[in-house]
């Protein structure tokens, strides 16, 4: 069985700069490949497969103009390339829309590692071409090379933080489940109320809270503060543009960012919680309505 985990990575300013150049290479090889493939569209040639791209990388990288992608590891490189086939996959299947050019902007930053490199020691961990980089977690995590397998290792940076994701082998934790069956009533005022072995659960509604409310609060204040600060600039005509971000704006944009940040992480583990308590009560059948 495997099991995922996140865990936040504290990198010194050298490591920080390395998880940079790592992130804007993989945007870089994925509007390459996307540019590449789209040529041979144009050009009514054949699409290649995704370790057909990896040998044009491979001549790419040899020549004097792009000597700089050897600076980060290859398996970043070639597990983006393997990413953008598996996006063209989905596309081909209907599954999803086409692939789209990555925009700096607009995009998460983020980036595959190499998962054979890594391994967990002394509050360390090592990741190839960056080093070794302290960590924060409440997980009891294998120390030493060797002793576990990972799998498909993903690096972000998300709310001024970098992220590591991934997926761990664990043994197979199968229970034996009761012979009680739930239902689940969800509700507005309170977030669901349960059935179970002839016995009601509440649970809360964490919108409701005095937190989330206090966070809502001052949500709003901000929002109606960088509205003002839009009108105030249009009806002045200070720029060029009407939606034109000052720096003032940036900032207030920045604190909002972090609330619903803050929000979007307390919705995420109260409803985490809530899912684990009820599947700990081990129940052979959960019935749920589904209303139209």
């Amino acid at each position: 069985m495997i099991k995922s985990y996140k865990i936040r990575l504290l990198p010194n300013q050298k490591q920080e700069q390395l998880l940079w150049k790592h992130v804007n290479t993989s945007r870089f090889i994925w509007n390459w490949g996307l540019a590449y493939q789209e040529d041979l569209y144009k050009n009514n040639q054949k699409h290649l497969s995704g370790y057909s791209l990896k040998k044009v990388l491979t001549q790419l990288k040899q020549s004097n103009n792009y000597v700089w992608l050897n600076e980060v590891s290859a398996q970043t490189l070639n597990t983006t390339i393997l990413d953008l086939d598996d996006a063209y996959k989905r596309f081909f299947k209907k599954i999803n829309g086409k692939p789209k050019f990555k925009k700096k902007s607009k995009v998460t930053p983020k980036f595959p590692a190499r998962c054979d490199c890594i391994y967990f020691i002394n509050g360390l961990v090592n990741i190839e071409k960056i080093g070794k980089v302290k960590y924060q977690t409440n997980y009891n995590l294998p120390q030493g090379r060797k002793v576990c397998k990972f799998s498909n290792p993903r690096i972000k940076y998300e709310n001024d933080k970098w992220i590591l994701s991934f997926g761990m082998e664990c043994n197979n934790q199968t229970q034996k489940l009761t012979d009680n069956s739930m239902g689940i009533d969800l509700g507005i005022k309170e977030l669901a109320v349960v059935s179970f072995d002839n016995k009601q659960i509440n649970f809360k509604n964490i919108n409701k809270t005095k937190r989330a409310k206090k966070l809502n609060k001052k949500l709003k204040h901000l929002q109606r503060k960088v509205s003002r600060k839009y009108e105030t600039n249009n009806k002045n005509k200070r720029y060029e543009k009407k939606w034109f971000k000052s720096n003032n704006i940036l900032k207030v944009e920045k604190q909002i960012k972090k609330i619903y940040n803050k929000l979007s992480n307390i919705r995420k583990n109260y409803i985490h919680q809530t899912t684990r308590q009820l599947i700990n009560l081990l129940p052979y059948r959960i019935v749920m309505e589904d209303l139209n």
